[in-house]
C-alpha cells in the first residue's frame, strides 16, 4: 500500500491528497471506521475504495433515507456507467445492480434479500446510527456484515470490505464505539 497513488488508484480522479490518504486507508485494513469530519469527502473515498477493493459483486450501502439519492448521484459522479438501484418502500433490490442503497428504515422489510445476497462490501453511512446495540435497525445492520465471521459461511460468500463512515463515532460515551468497533471486527 506504500506504494499507491493516485494515479495507481481506478476511479480516483479529482481526489484531494488527504482523500487519497484515506482510501490507502480502507484499503489496507478492509473493515474500516472513516471518521473525517463532515464535508472532507467520505463518500467520494469510500465509493473509490470500493470499487478498488470489490471490482466484481454487489455493493450494498445502508445509509439514511434522506441521503439514498446523494449517494446515487456520488456513485455515478465516480462511475457513470455503475448500475445503481435504490431500495424504496414499494420495491426490493435489482439483481442485476452492481451498487444496492437502502436506508435503515427498510432493512427490517426487506431483512431475506439483504442479508440473502452475497454482498462484496457493505458501506454503512452515518455509522453512528447504529451506536445503540439494543436497537433494531442496529441488530439488522449486524446480521448483514457479520455473515464474514460466521463460521460454516465460505469465504467467497461473506463481505469481505466493511466500511463504517460517520463524523461523530463517539457521540457521548465511550461505549456508543463499541457496536461500531464490532461492526468491523475488532
Amino acid at each position: 500500500m506504500d506504494g499507491m497513488t493516485a494515479h495507481s488508484l481506478r476511479f480516483s480522479e479529482g481526489l484531494y491528497p488527504h482523500q487519497i490518504e484515506g482510501v490507502r486507508f480502507l484499503l489496507w485494513k478492509r473493515r474500516a471506521i472513516l471518521a473525517d469530519d463532515m464535508g472532507l469527502g467520505k463518500t467520494r473515498q469510500a465509493i473509490v475504495a470500493m470499487l478498488n477493493a470489490a471490482p466484481d459483486g454487489q455493493i450494498l450501502v445502508i445509509c439514511p433515507a434522506s441521503l439514498k439519492l446523494n449517494w446515487k448521484q456520488e456513485i455515478l459522479a465516480v462511475d457513470p456507467t455503475a448500475a445503481v438501484a435504490v431500495i424504496t418502500k414499494g420495491n426490493a433490490a435489482a439483481k442485476q445492480s452492481r451498487w444496492v442503497i437502502v436506508n435503515y428504515e427498510r432493512l427490517g422489510s426487506h431483512r431475506r434479500l439483504l442479508r440473502r445476497t452475497h454482498w462484496a462490501g457493505v458501506i454503512v453511512d452515518e455509522a453512528h446510527y447504529i451506536k445503540n446495540y439494543k436497537a433494531r435497525r442496529t441488530d439488522e445492520v449486524i446480521q448483514i456484515v457479520a455473515r464474514q465471521a460466521q463460521k460454516g459461511v465460505p469465504a467467497p460468500h461473506r463481505p469481505h470490505n466493511v466500511y463504517l463512515l460517520t463524523g461523530t463515532p463517539m457521540t457521548s460515551r465511550p461505549r456508543d464505539l463499541f457496536t461500531l468497533l464490532g461492526c468491523v471486527g475488532h
